[in-house]
């Protein structure tokens, strides 16, 4: 979501499976794939012991990470976080824009 040309956080309304968004992580920006929301119990993260609480009022969301492989391109993996979505902001698919450069 922008307003005047600023970046804001998202609401939960404003996510959705299958967008893909970006947070502040430790080594930067990090991307990834909303692929599961949570609203009624506890989830983990795959990459580490990191575990969130989901409600109606207050889901959590699961995120296949966005990495580069080897050659510089964007991937999707099967490493997964979680993150509320006062942490998130949705940005268009960084896989498809690029294939779309080239095609």
């Amino acid at each position: 979501m922008t307003i005047l040309g600023k970046i804001m956080k998202a609401m939960p309304e404003d996510l959705k499976l299958n967008e893909y968004v970006t947070w502040n992580a430790s080594g930067g920006q990090a991307r990834g794939k909303i692929v599961d929301i949570r609203k009624d119990g506890e989830v983990s993260s795959s990459i580490s012991d990191y575990t969130l609480t989901g409600t109606e009022d207050d889901p959590v969301y699961v995120i296949k990470l966005v990495q580069k492989d080897q050659e510089g391109n964007d991937v999707l993996t099967e490493q997964t976080v979680i993150h509320r979505a006062d942490a998130l902001r949705v940005i268009p698919d960084p896989i498809k824009s690029v294939k779309n450069i080239f095609s």
